[in-house]
């Protein structure tokens, strides 16, 4: 008999991999890597913003099943970051009208660092954020227009 469990496994196998070492932790923490695509409809990359959406509402699920066991659960959605050898940089050399359109999109006026995005994912796992957990925390510069409740 056929068994649909047998295509599909709920825990990925990084974290199937770690919880053993979560569950024995004082301040276990999930950061999932999601983008403001996941949020916002992109004019670049509808499937992309279709996955980033979806590993959000993922990371809440998780959040849910893991706060037992002490681990939390949060999603970061960067908005555009810029590095020179990025898709940014690129999009800024090869089509430097559209890069400025994109930069005016945004109210500071300039796009995030892989750094600035860094020292979020840092504190969101950090002790400092230990009552923090099914969040998803936009680190986009003001560039998304939605209100989150």
């Amino acid at each position: 008999m056929f068994n649909p469990a047998f295509l599909y496994d709920a825990r990925p196998r990084a974290r199937r991999a770690a919880l053993p070492f979560l569950k024995q932790s004082s301040a276990a923490s999930i950061v999932l890597i999601s983008s403001v695509s996941g949020r916002e409809v992109d004019m670049f990359a509808e499937p992309y913003g279709v996955l980033k959406a979806a590993l959000i509402h993922y990371g809440k699920t998780l959040s849910v099943r893991h706060a037992p066991d002490g681990i939390r659960v949060n999603s970061v959605s960067p908005g555009n970051v810029y590095f020179a050898d990025g898709v940014w940089g690129e999009i800024e050399r090869e089509t430097p009208e559209l890069f400025a359109e994109c930069l005016a999109r945004n109210p500071l006026g300039r796009m995030a660092t892989p750094a600035e995005v860094a020292q979020a994912v840092l504190f969101v796992a950090s002790p400092a954020a230990s009552f923090i957990t099914g969040t998803n925390l936009l680190i986009d510069g003001g560039l998304t227009q939605g209100v989150q409740f």
